[in-house]
């Protein structure tokens, strides 16, 4: 089953993950697992991608991440609307993709 999960920033600079909600007005709020409400940057919203690192943290969208086909760079995580996926590219493209 996949996990619908998110993350965001607070203007105080810290992450909040959970449940998104999104308010009128361009307000976006992260709730927690304790179901707390954090007002989060709106900016800073990022879904969970299902997939997890070699520590197994969990990659996020808009997360930037090391992969072994890349040893040299670093590639962004974006979601890929043209294909309904999460992928990943070079910083310096508009569409290179691995897709997980």
């Amino acid at each position: 089953m996949r996990v619908s999960k998110f993350k965001g920033k607070d203007k105080a600079g810290n992450w909040h993950f959970g449940d998104v909600l999104h308010h009128d007005h361009g307000v976006v709020v992260i709730i927690d697992d304790a179901g707390k409400q954090h007002k989060i940057i709106p900016e800073t919203r990022s879904e969970f991608t299902g997939a997890y690192d070699y520590d197994n943290h969990e990659i996020f969208e808009g997360d930037i991440i090391q992969h072994a086909k890349y040893p040299a760079g670093f590639l962004i995580v974006f979601f890929d609307d043209n294909v309904c996926t999460f992928a990943v590219k070079e910083p310096d493209r508009k569409s290179t993709r691995l897709n997980f």
